[in-house]
């Protein structure tokens, strides 16, 4: 499977990364990077808002 690099791009690892899966099993892989993407994006959205709205000086 191909490394994510850090100068790479998400759409260049998903596209090599599927065609390294048989064609039954591709709708699955993408499943799993859209739920991977969306949980990584909830965390962040949630870190960020509890930075911004709940402030340790709120307190």
């Amino acid at each position: 499977m191909p490394q994510i690099t850090a100068n790479g791009r998400t759409f260049d690892w998903w596209s090599a990364a599927r065609r390294s899966f048989r064609t039954r099993y591709s709708a699955s892989f993408d499943s799993l990077c859209l739920l991977s993407t969306w949980l990584i994006w909830k965390e962040r959205n949630a870190s960020l808002r509890w930075t911004f709205v709940h402030r340790p000086a709120d307190f």
